[in-house]
């Protein structure tokens, strides 16, 4: 499974749902970054082009906005019903 880069706020709540989501689901292959905490995260953040969270990205892609369903296929779980 591919390692993915979260980039979120601590008052965004998609990122909270999103985090919910990987909590829910045991995803332990994630690196969550707060860009609103950590300047070399937000840096990192605008480089690749983002411009709101919750954004995410792994060696082969990059997206913005929570989607359950593109999550679960990028880390390889079963999405859950109605998510």
């Amino acid at each position: 499974m591919p390692v993915i880069t979260m980039y979120a706020t601590r008052t965004c709540p998609h990122c909270q749902r999103a985090l919910a989501y990987l909590k829910d689901h045991e995803v332990d292959n994630v690196r969550i970054v707060f860009v609103d905490q950590d300047e070399l995260a937000a840096d990192e953040f605008h480089r690749k082009g983002f411009t709101g969270v919750s954004a995410f990205a792994t060696p082969d892609d990059q997206w913005q906005g929570f989607d359950p369903a593109r999550l679960a296929k990028v880390l390889s779980l079963q999405s859950p019903m109605g998510s």
